[in-house]
């Protein structure tokens, strides 16, 4: 399985905020572009599609997108460089054929 790069969805609130919550830096959000805790993850992913479609961007903003992951576990050395550049691990999952696959959060 290829790796796949998409954007956050609503089911991605728990498996994130848990990304954030293990951190090593306490001084680095791990989600950023404005967000904040006490938003409804429902509007946060809303902002994100204005952000990377580069609708009613702040003027401080570009167009820009923060992406989820997905892997194949049978691609370590992919696995490697994600982590490497920061990707956190958020669990190996069984895709619908039965193939193990890993889920990174960069």
């Amino acid at each position: 399985m290829p790796l796949i790069l998409r954007p956050f969805g609503l089911a991605d609130e728990a498996p994130a905020r848990a990304a954030g919550a293990e951190s090593k830096d306490p001084g680095q959000n791990f989600l950023p572009f404005d967000f904040d805790s006490r938003m409804p993850w429902a509007e946060w992913i809303g902002l994100m599609e204005r952000y990377r479609q580069g609708v009613d961007l702040p003027e401080y903003r570009v167009r820009a997108a923060f992406l989820a992951a997905d892997c194949s576990d049978t691609k370590l050395a992919s696995a490697t460089v994600i982590e490497r550049c920061g990707g956190v691990l958020e669990a190996i999952a069984i895709d619908d054929d039965g193939v193990a696959f890993r889920r990174y959060w960069i």
